[in-house]
């Protein structure tokens, strides 16, 4: 099973991405790249423009529906709970 997230607040704690699981950033390392970020006459215009960020030192453009829909795992787990943590603790 897979959780999607659909963070808000990513550029507050974009940090945290490093300290993810190896799977998981294997999940996002192979996820869609976001066609309106990186040439916008490429994709739908009433699409939501996905995510830039940095993981591990390395900048990443993804695709909104795509970058952010790990899979659940005793492993993964906490990882989650930590992410959705960080976007209510930065909503305000």
């Amino acid at each position: 099973m897979k959780l999607r997230i659909y963070p808000k607040q990513l550029q507050k704690y974009q940090g945290f991405l490093d300290s993810l699981p190896e799977k998981m950033k294997e999940e996002i390392k192979k996820s869609s790249v976001c066609k309106r970020l990186v040439n916008p006459d490429e994709c739908n215009p009433k699409c939501v423009m996905g995510y830039a960020f940095i993981m591990d030192g390395e900048p990443y453009q993804k695709c909104r529906h795509m970058a952010f829909q790990p899979t659940l795992s005793e492993e993964n787990n906490p990882f989650l709970l930590r992410f959705l943590e960080y976007e209510l603790e930065n909503s305000c």
